[in-house]
């Protein structure tokens, strides 16, 4: 299960099931235009991949979410549960803080300062 959203969000209190996405733009951002959007696999294709300390995510539905990247700190190989503040946008960012980036019809936000929360983290077969 993956769950992107915040947690003032009903879903995130109610334990979401399977994969989900929630994304909320600030008004007049250029990059999700002040809107609200909900993905799920009920109305979209949404593909999750790791590799080491970076984790992408790709959305397709309605709109298109080209790739989310998440990237952890460099002295960090797996991802842990924990909170990851300061970030810059990947790929410029500093490896020893880490990165993430969301992008969307080909645009990306070039000035990005923000931060994930990891809540908790299961590997199989590692």
């Amino acid at each position: 299960m993956l769950g992107l959203y915040p947690a003032s969000q009903p879903g995130y209190a109610l334990g979401v099931t399977g994969t989900s996405v929630y994304l909320q733009s600030d008004t007049g951002d250029y990059i999700g235009g002040g809107a609200t959007s909900s993905f799920s696999q009920a109305n979209s294709q949404i593909s999750v991949g790791a590799s080491g300390g970076r984790l992408t995510v790709s959305v397709t539905g309605a709109q298109t979410w080209s790739q989310a990247d998440f990237v952890l700190p460099g002295s960090l190989s797996r991802f842990e549960a924990g909170h990851f503040g300061n970030l810059t946008r990947y790929p410029f960012h500093n490896p020893a803080v880490g990165g993430m980036n969301w992008s969307k019809d080909h645009r990306g936000c070039n000035l990005l300062s923000d931060s994930f929360t990891v809540d908790r983290v299961t590997y199989s077969g590692a």
